[in-house]
């Protein structure tokens, strides 16, 4: 708690890296100009799933830049993630596709599924 102003139970939006947010619109400027502004939301999730993987098997390797964009493959994933998460929250297919991977994984892991 400050004393000057009670902050407990609110989102401390300070803890967000700047230079994070600014290389996330720095992705989303680029996809606007190519692709117009949120024509993302049109692109079925799994396409997103898959561009994430790809920015992160390209970082693994130690290839830090996009080559397309010339930004940060990290930032290219947490665009993605956006997207994944707003499909989340948007769309019931995804929550379909969420379920179904749970249960896949927990099948594969010899979990039982109690539902």
């Amino acid at each position: 708690m400050s004393e000057f102003k009670d902050v407990d139970g609110k989102i401390l939006f300070s803890l967000v890296e700047p230079l994070f947010v600014e290389g996330m619109a720095c992705v989303l400027t680029h996809g606007a100009q190519k692709y117009g502004k949120f024509n993302w939301r049109k692109v079925p999730v799994e396409e997103y799933v898959d561009a994430t993987e790809r920015h992160w098997n390209a970082h693994r390797k130690g290839i830090v830049f996009d080559t397309d964009t010339k930004l940060f493959h990290l930032d290219h994933m947490a665009v993605n993630l956006m997207f994944q998460r707003w499909h989340l929250t948007n769309h019931a297919a995804y929550n379909f596709l969420v379920s179904k991977a749970i249960n896949d994984r927990m099948f594969l892991e010899g979990y039982k599924n109690e539902d």
